[in-house]
């Protein structure tokens, strides 16, 4: 739903066609369209992909892609990049019952898919927010969780324009991360 600046509904609209979709962040874009991330899932089997959505200013969708392995991917953040592609975190998991591992993806302005990175760890991890900087570079936020059960710690991750990262990811015990802002 678009609002104006008074809160008075605007446009209402629906998107993708799978049995189960969920939206995770929108986005005004520089042409002042918007880019909605979220996933969509199928009830068999129950696995999640990645669903990246492009729409003018009405709303009305330009385009829809969807990203996935063989278990299951999520997005919970997205920026429009300088190049007027889009970076894409969230996390990613192989099999069903493993872990889940810190996951980037850079496409360029019409979704399609440039590089990808996953952040592997002895944890289960997953990025909830993302800011671009000023080197071009991006610095990620999360969650790092232990499989033992014990309490999820603060997980920052700071890597350049390719999404390689000189350092190790820094953990911030007993602590979670839900956003980040510039």
């Amino acid at each position: 739903m678009k609002t104006d600046n008074q809160g008075q509904e605007q446009w209402t609209k629906t998107f993708g066609s799978r049995e189960h979709n969920t939206g995770h962040f929108v986005q005004e874009t520089a042409d002042g369209g918007y880019i909605v991330v979220g996933i969509t899932q199928a009830f068999f089997p129950n696995f999640e992909d990645v669903l990246l959505i492009r729409t003018d200013a009405a709303g009305e969708t330009l385009w829809e892609k969807t990203f996935g392995g063989q278990s299951w991917d999520r997005c919970y953040a997205i920026r429009q990049t300088d190049d007027g592609g889009y970076i894409l975190a969230g996390s990613s998991r192989l099999k069903e019952e493993s872990k889940a591992d810190a996951w980037l993806l850079k496409t360029d302005a019409v979704g399609d898919p440039l590089w990808q990175r996953t952040f592997e760890s002895v944890s289960s991890d997953e990025i909830t927010s993302l800011q671009t900087t000023s080197d071009g570079g991006f610095v990620l936020v999360g969650s790092s969780a232990s499989m033992d059960g014990s309490p999820a710690d603060l997980l920052l991750i700071k890597t350049d324009a390719r999404g390689t990262t000189p350092l190790e990811p820094e953990e911030s015990p007993q602590r979670l991360g839900y956003s980040i802002v510039k």
